[in-house]
């Protein structure tokens, strides 16, 4: 027997608000061992093909199946803070089916995906199920990020040569691009539609576990790409701040993401660069958040702002017979601001969690 060096892992969002961390999560590790064949480090992994990798991961026994569908269950019921979003949820039957389709799976991804589909029916942006494995075996990320406008997919994002940012996506391997995306929503643990058309491909969760290794996207007007992810690094994430001036005058500053702490620091030395301007755009679209910036909110903020309050659910009993523990909202009062002139933030359906709590004191409060 031998211990995988990957584990099974879910995030559960505990907190509806927080005040200074917007959404506390509880996060489980769940180990797997599995027994028999040798072990998966034997083989270095340049020596397969990413098809290989994944046949080769072991699925876990049936006893460690139920074992993590019976932490997958407790962790919800007694730490999940958003039932009021799935009111109509049948949470019981939900669990059954799950335990019925993860124990009669047959292989790895058989029994992810339907991991995936159990906490995706929570419909919580901050609760998801991760398959480090599966996910790094299955190859890099798909190359390209497309937005859905009026249900036709628009290329917004390419590191293939043959696709062009533009270029309208009908078809994959011959079915209806929008189709492909239905079929898969499912496994995307979004609050809203809306959301999971921009994460299913902008994010990096599970796309290259949704998507093959190769496939042909038939654009319109008939041309077809083919891409083949066996080769090259996937779409390359740039996440570093950057900034310039526009004109002489107004200042702009793009942030793509506040997952590292590093990249507020940077941010908050552009605003100090640049704070002679006499306008400022603070470009945070497609950021999906990460550590929630709240020295940058000073430093941007003229004024007063009202903060977050936040309820922890607790539960009593067998069921979910719960109150919330609150947190009042508090009034902040900042005295660092580094930049006090006309401001412009620039947001879209991308800007998610920490993002969010960055943009809207600035909406509150009318600075």
């Amino acid at each position: 027997m031998h211990l995988l060096t990957t584990s099974f892992s879910l995030r559960i969002s505990a907190s509806a608000l927080s005040a200074r961390a917007l959404m506390p999560l509880l996060v489980l590790t769940l180990p797997v061992v599995a027994g028999g064949g040798a072990p998966r480090d034997s083989v270095p992994a340049s020596a397969v093909t990413p098809t290989a990798r994944v046949d080769s991961l072991p699925l876990p026994s049936l006893l460690e199946r139920a074992a993590i569908a019976a932490e997958l269950h407790t962790a919800i019921s007694m730490r999940f803070a958003h039932w009021d979003g799935v009111p109509n949820l049948d949470f019981r039957a939900l669990f059954h089916t799950y335990l019925e389709q993860s124990l009669a799976a047959t292989t790895r991804r058989e029994f992810t995906l339907a991991s995936l589909e159990f906490i995706a029916a929570l419909h919580n942006g901050h609760s998801w199920f991760y398959d480090t494995a599966l996910r790094e075996a299955s190859g890099p990320r798909v190359p390209f990020t497309a937005r859905s406008v009026d249900g036709v997919w628009v290329v917004d994002r390419s590191a293939d040569p043959q696709l062009h940012v533009g270029d309208v996506i009908e078809s994959i391997d011959g079915a209806s691009f929008e189709t492909y995306y239905r079929e898969r929503r499912k496994y995307m643990p979004a609050t809203t539609d809306r959301y999971a058309r921009f994460e299913w491909l902008a994010g990096d969760y599970d796309s290259s576990i949704l998507f093959p290794l190769r496939f042909t996207l038939t654009l319109q007007g008939g041309r077809t790409v083919t891409i083949d992810r066996t080769h090259g690094p996937g779409m390359p994430q740039d996440l570093q701040p950057t900034g310039r001036m526009l004109d002489g005058r107004t200042a702009y500053i793009r942030i793509p993401s506040f997952l590292d702490p590093g990249y507020e620091q940077h941010a908050l030395e552009l605003v100090r660069q640049l704070h002679d301007a006499t306008s400022m755009i603070i470009d945070v679209r497609g950021n999906r958040g990460g550590i929630t910036p709240i020295h940058l909110l000073d430093g941007l903020m003229d004024r007063s702002y009202r903060w977050f309050r936040h309820m922890t659910p607790r539960y009593t009993g067998t069921g979910r017979q719960r109150q919330y523990v609150m947190t009042p909202a508090s009034v902040e009062h900042p005295d660092s601001t580094l930049y006090a002139g006309p401001l412009a933030i620039l947001i879209d359906v991308g800007c998610a969690s920490a993002c969010e709590g960055l943009v809207v004191s600035f909406k509150d409060n009318g600075r």
